[in-house]
């Protein structure tokens, strides 16, 4: 007798070409998921691809018509189906579990749909307020971040089940009062992807001489919330004691002819290099080349790109914002900074860069710190929400 399948839908209302957390944690959980009992399939916003389906590492994407979000470049689009379009896919893949990943229109209908239909629904939340406003209308008043916050659980508290990816995002919403249940699970990381290795192909590719040079990093996406200014302006005060220091700044965003701008103003281009948009397969190569990760961001629910960098036994630098999480990742293997302090910021990194021993002791403690962020346990906790959701509900 063959069993049927637990189908998953992944929904998010987004498509990017920018490499965000969310997606490649959405995209890492579903290709581990065990296929034996799992089938996924992605409800998604359609973009440059003609098809209105498509595939991702053999898992079907269902795309929409969608529309272009302000301030992206056109890299960035959001989703516009009708009810019934979701509706009929659904009900002709036999969904069992519906795993909401953003809080916006695609997402507000499959739940709805979900609802109807009785079939669980999980929602992992990625989102904050804060940093929406940020990047669509450069303000950050409590006002408007209040009005976003009632949305945003008014939709959550639809659900059966949220994942916070850190015990900051978990407290941010308990403040508002939200109903459902909470699970913290981090986004996790794949260590036998991302650990320290030779960089041999990345370092010729970008000219990264490691005798003669120190690297820091960043890597991202190039926009308002992550701050990239306070990392540019440091480096004058930085390659004054250390004339060897070179930034590396990996990502693309709207923000990216201003920040080159600030480069060439600040007479920085011999010491800062723009690397661009990076490929997967380019990412673990980029993290375990550089000296000293940067992080600079004013708002983040965890920060992958952190453990990214703990996972390649990296040092790290952690913006010390009140509405990020990425601070609590700094335990002895890095510092934190003031996010509007460049002076702060330089002396850290000049710290970190100068002392070799303190350098390898923060990344082995990286090392140490990342075991409990293992995609594997990630992985094998997602199957667990989602059976036990499934027995509830047959109960």
């Amino acid at each position: 007798m063959i069993h049927k399948k637990i189908v998953v839908c992944m929904v998010l209302d987004i498509v990017s070409d920018y490499a965000a957390g969310f997606l490649k944690s959405a995209i890492r959980i579903s290709k581990g998921l065990d296929k034996e009992s799992f089938k996924v399939i992605f409800l998604s916003a359609k973009q440059k691809f003609p098809k209105k389906e498509s595939y991702i590492d053999g898992m079907k994407v269902y795309r929409f018509a969608s529309l272009k979000i302000l301030r992206t470049n056109g890299k960035v689009h959001l989703a516009f189906p009708s009810s019934k379009e979701i509706d009929k896919i659904i009900e002709k893949e036999e969904v069992d579990i519906v795993h909401i990943q953003t809080p916006y229109y695609l997402c507000y209908q499959a739940m709805n749909i979900a609802k109807k239909r009785n079939i669980p629904i999980v929602v992992t939340s990625h989102t904050q307020p804060e940093n929406i406003l940020l990047n669509t209308l450069k303000m950050n008043k409590i006002f408007f971040v209040n009005i976003l916050y009632n949305i945003l659980i008014r939709m959550y508290n639809k659900s059966d089940l949220i994942i916070c990816v850190s015990n900051f995002g978990k407290n941010l919403l308990k403040k508002r009062k939200i109903r459902s249940k909470i699970k913290v699970i981090s986004n996790g990381i794949s260590l036998s992807e991302f650990k320290p290795r030779s960089t041999y192909s990345f370092d010729k590719k970008f000219q990264i001489n490691h005798k003669k040079n120190k690297f820091i990093l960043y890597l991202g996406r190039l926009m308002e919330e992550k701050n990239i200014e306070v990392l540019i302006d440091c480096m004058n005060e930085v390659t004054a004691k250390l004339p060897n220091a070179r930034l590396l700044i990996a990502g693309e965003g709207y923000k990216e002819n201003s920040l080159k701008k600030r480069v060439e103003k600040l007479r920085l281009s011999h010491y800062v290099k723009f690397l661009g948009f990076l490929p997967e397969k380019e990412l673990p190569l980029a993290f375990a080349s550089c000296n000293v990760f940067v992080l600079p961001s004013l708002i983040e629910l965890q920060g992958l790109v952190l453990l990214e960098a703990m996972a390649c036994g990296k040092p790290i630098i952690v913006s010390n914002s009140l509405d990020s999480a990425s601070r609590y990742l700094v335990k002895n293997n890095g510092f934190l900074f003031n996010p509007h302090n460049s002076h702060d910021l330089a002396n850290k990194i000049i710290k970190i860069l100068s002392d070799d021993e303190l350098r390898a002791k923060m990344g082995k403690k990286s090392l140490k710190l990342i075991k409990n962020h293992d995609i594997n346990f990630v992985i094998r906790e997602h199957e667990k929400i989602y059976r036990n959701l499934l027995s509830i509900k047959i109960k």
